[in-house]
């Protein structure tokens, strides 16, 4: 095992580009520092202890919030989904309800581009539409005013992303570079357990589904219970749809009486 991580740490790093230029010699720590997180990362199967671990690093650079998507699917097509992350669900609430992907600069550029950036690079290269800038004014409001975001495209042609946020952060060139390489493992461990979670025996929810199915027997709806928790409408749903079909039920209410019934929560 660790011979395959050393030489895939390896391969990465002569991949790794800042600012559009190849780093040739990245700096011995950031090597050892993926080693660390990809070795941790390899034994995980909880996203809380992988958003915990992931925030631990980032936070050094001043990055306060993250999320972690898949963007699109493989057969193409826009259709965000929210795997993981630490982020304030009333924004992404807001965000979705208001359409504002269709108007979002750092979305528009993950589909363009295949190397990182941060949201200066966006003011640097283009013109912003003031529709655009609506949307930076608004997240800003939400503690993000710079950000760092790494696009994925994946063997199967779909496309995830990590994004980072925060008020004061470290973008110096080993700064991107250290994150380039941190997100990409996070993000392959982020599709792993998501993957493993959907495949898990009825009896076997995840910490999260069991979070929000005990909040759904008290009466909470799913938009209360999105803030509560600072997830997005959606992300509430996918993890209903996925506890439902562990189930074999059709309705929130039947996933209810199943789960208590058959010791999967206890009220």
């Amino acid at each position: 095992m660790c011979a395959i991580l050393v030489a895939t740490i390896a391969a990465l790093v002569l991949t790794i580009h800042v600012e559009g230029e190849t780093v040739d010699n990245l700096p011995v720590d950031i090597t050892r520092e993926a080693f660390s997180f990809v070795e941790e990362v390899s034994s995980i199967d909880d996203a809380r202890e992988l958003n915990r671990r992931f925030s631990e690093l980032t936070r050094a650079l001043g990055f306060e919030k993250f999320i972690c998507m898949q963007l699109a699917g493989p057969g193409g097509g826009l259709k965000p989904e929210e795997l993981f992350g630490q982020w304030d669900g009333r924004w992404v609430n807001r965000y979705m309800r208001l359409g504002y992907h269709e108007h979002d600069a750092i979305l528009t550029e993950q589909l363009r581009r295949d190397q990182p950036f941060s949201w200066t690079d966006i003011a640097k290269s283009r013109d912003i539409s003031e529709k655009e800038q609506l949307v930076f004014n608004e997240i800003r409001d939400y503690g993000a005013h710079e950000g760092f975001a790494v696009p994925m495209r994946n063997m199967d042609g779909s496309l995830s992303s990590v994004a980072l946020f925060g008020k004061q952060v470290d973008l110096s060139k080993e700064a991107r570079a250290r994150l380039h390489v941190i997100c990409l493992f996070f993000a392959g461990a982020a599709r792993r357990i998501t993957r493993e979670a959907s495949l898990d025996k009825p009896k076997l929810l995840s910490p999260r589904e069991e979070e929000i199915i005990k909040r759904l027997a008290t009466g909470a709806t799913q938009i209360q219970i999105a803030d509560d928790l600072a997830l997005s409408a959606r992300t509430v749903e996918t993890h209903l749809k996925r506890a439902r079909a562990k189930f074999n039920v059709r309705t929130s209410h039947q996933l209810v009486a199943e789960a208590v019934w058959r010791g999967g929560i206890q009220l």
